[in-house]
């Protein structure tokens, strides 16, 4: 991700909340774009992000985890969550074909953190459309996301506000 820098000249961009997608997490957040420069991962809004970085049938753990695999190295596929072919520390992850056998800790914790964490307040949500709503979340709170009304608090993945 890249910020970009102010820019000095007049009629330039104002500083604007972008997006941009994160390949450890697999996922699009949010950062204050500063106005000019950056780089092609900058886009305006999360759809916009999504349609241009993630496949739609893509499947994997989180955080990119590698799924359990049999005596053969193939990954083991299960087919719901009160399904138990996983291994111990592992849960079925269902993907858009199958599921994955996934490391439960992981996937625990990208879950909290990926609904938002606040230590007081409510995490903030916007609207993706068709009323669709989800948390503002960015990797730090050094990226300035936030509504100017809410409070940055940073979790262990990802920054998110609160109000």
């Amino acid at each position: 991700m890249d910020k970009g820098t102010p820019c000095t000249q007049e009629g330039g961009v104002k500083p604007s909340v972008a997006w941009w997608h994160d390949d450890k997490s697999g996922i699009c957040l949010s950062f204050k774009y500063t106005g000019c420069g950056g780089n092609a991962n900058r886009f305006t809004t999360i759809k916009n992000c999504e349609q241009h970085c993630k496949m739609p049938d893509r499947g994997a753990c989180a955080l990119g985890k590698k799924p359990a695999e049999d005596s053969n190295g193939e990954q083991l596929v299960c087919a719901g969550m009160r399904e138990d072919k996983c291994p111990n520390g592992y849960q079925c992850k269902m993907m858009a074909f199958m599921g994955l056998c996934c490391p439960t800790k992981e996937e625990e914790l990208f879950a909290r953190e990926y609904e938002g964490v606040c230590k007081s307040g409510k995490p903030v949500k916007m609207d993706r459309g068709s009323g669709w709503m989800m948390t503002i979340l960015g990797k730090s709170c050094d990226d300035q996301f936030c509504p100017e009304d809410a409070k940055c608090e940073q979790g262990k993945l990802f920054a998110n506000c609160c109000k």
